[in-house]
């Protein structure tokens, strides 16, 4: 099981960041929705994880926090969803 990298960290830590600064900032942007295929599965994994540890941190030990969502929320974990 490979564990959560400071590298991937620091880039979770940089997009909070970034979000309060925009939040001050008008910005024009354009959305198209559409339905998740086969080659979203990095940015569902990343997605998910950023989702659970933004909503989870501080409700458990930091071991178990890194470790759910690098076993619960991979890559290969959503490319299997995908493909049903």
């Amino acid at each position: 099981m490979e564990k959560l990298g400071i590298p991937t960290l620091d880039l979770l830590a940089r997009a909070s960041s970034n979000r309060r600064l925009r939040r001050n900032m008008e910005v024009d942007l354009e959305f198209i929705i559409r339905r998740c295929q086969i080659g979203d599965e990095n940015a569902l994994s990343l997605l998910g994880k950023a989702t659970f540890l933004e909503t989870s941190a501080g409700s458990a030990g930091a071991a178990d926090i890194l470790t759910y969502p690098e076993t619960e929320h991979t890559s290969e974990s959503y490319m299997h969803w995908l493909a049903s």
